[in-house]
């Protein structure tokens, strides 16, 4: 612990280069991090890891802000939410309640959504639907929902995993109730402000962004891509995009390519590119032998998307595709799923066999640039970058390993 309290107190004095990652996707929902200096390629000796701390199951990714990271997991039978020191590693504080999740299909129980930290709070969705809001400085709770009896939310095949957004005062969720599919709740209070849809929920997270000069709310749910004016709840678009096996959901969140919308998923769907125009969606192209994500969110960098083709259990790889057409530039067959973060024109993979890989984000062939490991399988919560340190949720630990570069 001593050793992580002084290597951190070291890399925090200059966060002139660093960001927080406050929520799923990071900073801009992108899985991006350019205000972070990282080392260019992993060593033999690897990179130094400055935590290991045992933590309960789930695959809610852990988020971090200022001094604080939080960890969002089922140790017993409580989802527990926990704020630890990342000068000391030391917990500041935590709350829990009951979870009574069966596990869905594989039994595997744990909350999957990742938290959203905002305006003093943070916002858990845990795996029976469970919403709440706790104060960051002190823990407390501020309000708690139980949606799923609210709403009469169906449990899904493995439970609730749709990570919420904080857009201004409201809390954005894709909640997949009937009469209630996609909610904005008031942060302070908890109070339902607007919902829209009918739609089932599927395991991907809405994304916010700025497009044609408006604020758009991205909800990618069962049935397809929802365009929903956040401020109202006002469904503006609709395009059909899912699974054609109904034992199937859309898992990887909308990406923003220059002002239009990328989307992907697996069982016999693939990738396509949507504008949106003042009469709805339209297709720029689509694919299914592009890039199908089936549970990892692809990242864009100058004019190209990275990403993970192919069903988990089938084989997945590492592919890099031109945004703008679709055509598969490279592939590294074998690769597996992983997360993926882009810092600049490199891209940290955390790989499902518990793996940190390092690669270039070059377009034109597959580079890579050392892995280390530091996990088991299956790690796949979407890991979090701050400070230069990279924070793995694996199956029994949350890691923290030092990848800060000059």
């Amino acid at each position: 612990m001593r050793q992580f309290a002084l290597l951190l107190i070291l890399l925090v004095g200059d966060a002139s280069c660093a960001e927080d990652w406050p929520q799923f996707l990071g900073p801009n929902r992108d899985s991006s991090a350019d205000g972070e200096k990282i080392v260019t390629r992993l060593t033999s000796d690897g990179q130094p890891v400055l935590l290991r701390r045992p933590a309960g199951q789930g695959y809610s990714g852990p988020v971090v802000m200022g001094n604080k990271v939080l960890l969002f997991h089922q140790p017993k039978n409580d989802e527990v939410l926990e704020c630890l020191s990342t000068e000391t590693g030391e917990p500041l504080w935590q709350i829990g309640y009951r979870c009574n999740f069966n596990g869905g299909l594989f039994g595997e129980v744990g909350p999957r959504a990742t938290p959203a930290i905002a305006n003093g709070s943070v916002f858990t969705f845990g795996a029976t639907a469970t919403l709440q809001a706790v104060d960051l400085a002190t823990g407390k709770l501020k309000w708690r929902r139980d949606l799923h009896k609210e709403y009469d939310v169906p449990e899904g095949y493995f439970g609730v995993g749709t990570s919420p957004v904080v857009e201004g005062n409201k809390l954005l969720v894709t909640v997949g109730a009937k009469e209630a599919s996609l909610v904005a709740f008031d942060c302070e209070t908890g109070r339902t402000v607007w919902n829209a849809s009918n739609d089932a929920a599927s395991y991907a997270s809405p994304v916010v962004a700025t497009i044609n000069d408006r604020r758009r709310a991205l909800f990618f749910a069962r049935s397809g891509l929802h365009v929903v004016n956040p401020a109202d709840g006002k469904e503006e678009a609709f395009f059909r995009w899912r699974a054609r096996m109904d034992a199937s959901v859309n898992a990887a969140s909308p990406v923003l390519v220059d002002g239009r919308i990328f989307l992907s998923a697996e069982y016999g769907t693939g990738a396509v590119l949507l504008d949106l125009a003042s009469d709805g969606l339209k297709p720029i192209w689509k694919s299914l032998d592009s890039l199908s994500n089936h549970y990892d969110t692809s990242v864009y960098w100058k004019g190209h998307l990275f990403g993970i083709d192919g069903r988990q259990e089938g084989g997945a790889q590492l592919r890099c595709i031109k945004a703008d057409t679709g055509e598969v530039t490279w592939t590294q067959e074998g690769f597996g799923c992983a997360s993926i973060i882009r810092v600049k024109d490199l891209l940290i993979c955390v790989t499902e066999p518990g793996e940190v890989v390092l690669v270039a984000a070059n377009p034109a062939l597959y580079q890579e640039k050392g892995r280390q490991k530091i996990g088991t399988a299956p790690t796949r919560a979407q890991p979090a970058l701050a400070n230069g340190i990279l924070y793995v949720r694996t199956p029994a630990e949350l890691v923290a390993v030092n990848m800060r570069g000059e």
